[in-house]
């Protein structure tokens, strides 16, 4: 405690350069309150969804895992550059934003019809066929894309990367919504 400076980096731009700053006590005891807040209203919500039952045990342990991961990541990160240590988020932030969309675009084709996790729009709410067909479709490009993202960023090319991530989120809904056009709408 004696060691931390009263302001601390708490945040960083996409150049890794500090750019946020919050006070010793928010740092230290605030923000691990505020992800840990985060992590329950996660678990409460994915528990109380009517279709639990349909949770794969490994979407569950995503559940457990991302905020906690999140938060340990985080407070490194915060204490390193506080204590002097140059913390290369440019390139931290990058490459758990990539496997982060690797983890979860291998998990999205396991992904049972739900309410809470997985690709909830009204096509694959309305239709367990539209989901399952939307998740194994959404996997491979969210794997795809968490790879191009890691690539492109480190070769300096930000903005591309930051359209996979739209791509990432658009391509299964719009073929949601051409599977239902095609063979669901009557």
């Amino acid at each position: 405690w004696n060691k931390l400076p009263d302001q601390m980096v708490t945040h960083w731009n996409a150049k890794g350069e500090p750019d946020g700053w919050s006070s010793k006590p928010f740092a230290v005891v605030g923000l691990p309150v505020f992800l840990f807040l985060i992590h329950w209203i996660c678990i409460i919500g994915t528990k109380a969804d009517p279709k639990a039952a349909n949770h794969p045990k490994k979407i569950m342990t995503l559940v457990y895992w991302i905020c906690p991961s999140a938060s340990v990541f985080c407070q490194s990160s915060t204490y390193a550059e506080a204590l002097g240590y140059k913390v290369p988020m440019n390139y931290i932030g990058v490459i758990i934003v990539g496997v982060t969309f690797m983890i979860v675009g291998n998990y999205l084709p396991k992904c049972q019809h739900n309410y809470t996790v997985g690709i909830k729009i009204p096509w694959t709410l309305n239709s367990e066929e539209n989901w399952n067909r939307t998740h194994r479709f959404a996997g491979p490009i969210w794997v795809i894309c968490g790879i191009l993202f890691m690539v492109l960023t480190f070769f300096g090319y930000p903005i591309l990367s930051v359209l996979l991530i739209f791509i990432a989120a658009l391509a299964p809904m719009i073929y949601s919504y051409l599977y239902y056009k095609k063979y669901e709408s009557n």
